[in-house]
């Protein structure tokens, strides 16, 4: 379940790359990261537990960055590459840092060596077992041991933003991290050709459209396309609603049907109730895999 769970978050926010911690997994497998990754195009690296304690995973698109170099130790791992869409190169370390402080501060010293050797961004993430302020640290009034230190270090990352994203299963909260918050502006209007199998929704489409035309003779396509896009909305809603659920509703129906009597002692009633429900899920199915196939951009 915590699998899918992260699968679930990092295709919701559609992630170039994840660290995950506390695998603790001695050896780690690609049918392992297929449970947790959300696209058949990943590559990984790990540092393996010691026992059942510590372990860390850092998984990347990679069509959308190509690795370069790589260390792996107990501690930490380091991967460095290119985002293959703007020709950037910088460095990824996922930190699983220990709680005594002699042995932090030797970490400290061993990333900032790390960081200093390669002219280029870095983004240093994982559990630090460390607060940049007393109050962050539950029940504590006073500066713990090492929060001096570790502001130092975290000083050379200003530019990180950090955003918490929903706990769910986990006893941890993630954490969304973006170097800076980008505006692509408006969302460009999308028309999914699964309405235009249903010549009802084609018919009403046309009249919608004829009358934006007639009414609005001042506006500009822009505008146009604008007020058409709540109609195109309801009407999508009102022919397929929540299609993912819309299926699992209707196969549930079929399977209570298949269990309500045996095939020897079904009406006409029941065979007639199940047509149309097969048909409904029919043609929810290749609704699904034609708005599946457009986002993907396949043909």
């Amino acid at each position: 379940m915590k699998k899918r769970a992260i699968q679930h978050l990092l295709r919701q926010h559609r992630c170039g790359m994840v660290v995950l911690l506390e695998t603790k997994l001695e050896v780690i497998t690609d049918r392992m990261v297929q449970r947790v990754w959300y696209t058949d195009n990943y590559e990984y690296v790990f540092a393996h537990a010691k026992g059942r304690a510590g372990g860390i995973l850092i998984v990347w698109d990679s069509e959308r960055f190509r690795l370069l170099a790589k260390e792996m130790v107990s501690r930490y791992v380091v991967v460095e590459g290119t985002w293959i869409k703007d020709d950037w190169r910088c460095g990824v370390i996922g930190v699983y840092a220990p709680c005594v402080f002699e042995e932090q501060v030797r970490l400290w010293g061993v990333l900032g060596g790390v960081i200093v050797s390669k002219q280029h961004p870095w983004c240093v993430c994982g559990d630090f077992n460390m607060v940049l302020r007393p109050e962050e640290s539950w029940g504590c009034s006073t500066m713990p041991k090492g929060m001096s230190e570790f502001g130092d270090f975290n000083m050379r990352f200003e530019q990180t933003v950090a955003r918490s994203l929903p706990r769910g299963l986990s006893d941890h909260t993630p954490l969304l991290l973006l170097h800076k918050i980008v505006d692509g502006g408006a969302r460009p209007f999308r028309f999914i050709n699964a309405w235009m199998a249903d010549a009802k929704n084609v018919r009403m489409m046309v009249v919608e459209w004829s009358w934006l035309k007639e009414a609005g003779e001042d506006l500009s396509m822009l505008q146009r396309l604008r007020s058409f896009k709540p109609f195109i909305r309801d009407l999508n809603l009102s022919s397929f609603g929540d299609v993912d659920r819309g299926i699992i509703s209707v196969t549930k129906q079929i399977d209570e049907l298949d269990n309500y009597c045996r095939d020897d002692l079904k009406s006409q009633e029941v065979v007639d109730k199940k047509k149309v429900l097969q048909g409904e899920l029919w043609k929810l199915s290749r609704y699904s895999e034609s708005i599946r196939c457009e986002k993907l951009r396949v043909t």
